[in-house]
């Protein structure tokens, strides 16, 4: 995690927020084929439904949230950086999130889809760490 050198308005800021962010409730599921061929399925809160729960809160106490993301192709690794600013200060977090390879022979090209759930399950990952949303 960077900050910027002082912290204190952001911080008390983001408890302000946090008083009012509420739950993320586990609406969605996803199934999940084993490599024995075997499945399981499991709950999760998307992007949508933490934004829903942090998005107002963090707004009505000055917070902005920017996001932004680097790609790094050789490695099939995206890293999403989510910033939390109010005026000059800052509280940021970065998530390094890998891209599986499947199948044989040489990774392929990072393709637009593995960058853009790579950056959605960042963020969430994100504003679920730095805003302190149960799920």
């Amino acid at each position: 995690m960077k900050t910027s050198e002082q912290i204190e308005d952001i911080v008390a800021a983001l408890a302000k927020a946090q008083e009012q962010i509420g739950i993320a409730h586990k609406a969605d599921e996803a199934k999940v084929v084993t490599k024995t061929a075997g499945t399981y399925t499991y709950k999760y809160s998307d992007l949508k439904q933490v934004l829903a729960v942090c998005q107002q809160p963090l707004a009505a106490a000055g917070i902005a949230r920017i996001h932004g993301s680097e790609i790094d192709h050789p490695n099939r690794r995206v890293s999403i950086t989510s910033r939390r600013a109010k005026g000059s200060q800052y509280i940021e977090t970065t998530i390094a999130i890998a891209i599986p390879t499947w199948g044989d022979g040489p990774p392929k090209a990072i393709t637009a889809q593995e960058i853009g759930s790579a950056q959605t399950y960042g963020i969430r990952y994100g504003l679920i760490a730095l805003c302190g949303i149960a799920t």
